[in-house]
């Protein structure tokens, strides 16, 4: 399936996504469906955790030789026409007007700050002609303090250079994300794509999610998760205010079930940051978390 395309005379992005049950001939199609102009940039590969990268990666660069390729694993795909399962999605952009640099950052657990200073340096050089500038970064979802990379970038960077991206997901096996740069397949790892304009580049981030309820104080926090809210255990905080059923305080599958729709909002100062809490879950410390950091002190 093929998504819309803007070209505007001069540079262009496309979309497209497969179902197809044979991984190669999928993401083959993809690759073609997404590449809606000339002088193709970047490729942009999204597989569903079914799918095996290796191949995913092997059939995306052969269907655009040169073009660099990076990418990662997913829980679910969105495409034209809505949300896929088990898809291999592809996002291509291109056309004059911009430079692309990707840069790999591996190892990253016990290091994220580190990494995420070096991911950043392939964007520290300003590209003559190009003044406009923004880094893209994926990393690997079941790495611990995703904040860290980014302070890491940030301290490089500062505040002139826009960052967004996402992080790889399993399918809630939790066992195991994959991410594409190049010709690798890589895990507990991140990778950058800065790309440099010569026309401002525009970022907007929404998530649609309502609050709910009074705000709550975050009374101790470290190492990606919350372990009191209000001086009190988090986990039964946040389920006692969403008047949670009683089988989600003792078993795994029915707090999944009741938080995954139910994110915790964390106040920032550029609005509320929600947080998925169904991935990391800890019954008997009575904790919850998610894999990215809430500082102590916080407002949820």
């Amino acid at each position: 399936m093929r998504g819309r395309t803007a070209a505007g005379g001069r540079r262009w992005v496309g979309v497209g996504n497969s179902g197809d049950a044979d991984t190669r001939r999928a993401t083959t199609a993809a690759v073609r469906d997404a590449l809606a102009g000339p002088d193709p940039k970047l490729l942009i590969v999204f597989g569903a955790i079914t799918r095996d990268p290796a191949t995913v990666l092997s059939a995306a660069r052969e269907a655009a030789p040169g073009v660099p390729v990076i990418g990662c694993s997913t829980h679910g795909e969105i495409g034209p026409g809505g949300p896929w399962d088990g898809s291999v999605l592809v996002t291509a952009i291109g056309g004059p007007g911009f430079r692309v640099d990707t840069a790999v950052a591996e190892h990253v657990s016990g290091r994220q700050r580190d990494a995420g200073a070096e991911l950043a340096a392939c964007a520290s050089t300003p590209v003559e002609g190009h003044p406009h500038q923004v880094l893209m970064l994926l990393t690997d979802g079941l790495v611990r303090d995703q904040e860290s990379i980014l302070r890491g970038a940030y301290g490089v960077l500062g505040a002139r250079t826009p960052l967004f991206g996402g992080a790889a997901a399993d399918g809630w096996r939790m066992s195991g994300v994959y991410l594409l740069a190049g010709d690798r397949v890589l895990s507990d790892a991140a990778v950058a794509v800065r790309l440099a304009s010569d026309a401002p580049i525009g970022l907007s981030v929404r998530h649609g999610w309502c609050k709910v309820g009074e705000p709550m104080i975050v009374t101790s926090a470290g190492n990606g998760r919350v372990y009191t809210l209000d001086d009190r255990p988090a986990l039964d905080v946040y389920l006692d205010r969403l008047g949670a059923p009683a089988e989600a305080y003792v078993d795994p599958t029915a707090f999944r079930d009741f938080a995954l729709p139910r994110p915790l909002g964390v106040q920032r100062r550029s609005g509320v940051e929600a947080r998925n809490l169904s991935t990391e879950i800890d019954l008997d410390g009575r904790s919850i978390g998610g894999g990215s950091a809430i500082d102590h002190g916080g407002r949820g």
